[in-house]
C-alpha cells in the first residue's frame, strides 16, 4: 500500500518507509527519506508560487498548467524518475506500506496526486485522502511514451 498524504498527517510508526517528495527541506521530517527527484523542478515550483501569489491557483490552473508540465518533467527525467516509481511499485507488490508526503495541504492540487495516478495506473494499491482515482495521469505519461 502506498499512501499519499500531507506531512502534517504523517505518523512514522504507521509506515515501513516514508518518502518526502519535495525539492528542498528546511526542517527534516523524522522517519522520511528525502526524494527530490519526485518533486517539481524549481522552475515549476516558481510557476506554482506565481499563480498562488496572484490568486490564480485553482483546479483549472492545476489541470491546464501544472499537470502537463509536471508530467513532462517526469517523462523528461525518466532515467531518474522511472526507476524510483518502479521501486515504489516493487515495494507495494512486496506488501510494504509506504507514505509519499509533501507540504501541500490540498492533495488534489499537488504533485502527490499526479504521483498517485502514475502508481495507480501501474497497478499499485494507492490510498489517497478522499479515495480519488488519479490514473488519468498515468494515461497522460503513456501518451508521451507513444510519441
Amino acid at each position: 500500500m502506498i499512501e499519499i498524504l500531507n506531512v502534517r498527517n504523517f505518523k512514522e510508526e504507521n509506515y515501513d518507509e516514508a518518502w518526502l517528495t519535495v525539492r528542498a527541506v528546511k526542517h527534516s521530517v523524522a522517519g522520511a527519506k528525502h526524494v527530490p527527484t519526485l518533486s517539481p523542478t524549481w522552475e515549476l515550483f516558481r510557476r506554482y508560487r506565481e499563480l498562488a501569489d496572484s490568486g490564480q491557483w485553482n483546479a483549472q490552473s492545476f489541470a491546464e498548467v501544472y499537470v502537463p508540465e509536471f508530467i513532462g518533467e517526469m517523462y523528461a527525467y525518466r532515467r531518474e524518475t522511472f526507476p524510483l516509481l518502479n521501486e515504489l511499485w516493487k515495494k507495494d507488490k512486496n506488501g510494504k506500506c509506504i507514505a509519499l508526503v509533501c507540504f501541500c495541504a490540498d492533495e488534489a492540487l499537488c504533485h502527490r496526486s499526479i504521483l498517485a495516478g502514475l502508481l495507480q495506473g501501474a497497478g499499485c494499491s494507492v490510498k489517497t485522502e478522499h479515495g480519488t482515482d488519479y490514473s488519468i495521469y498515468y494515461k497522460m505519461i503513456k501518451e508521451l511514451q507513444g510519441k
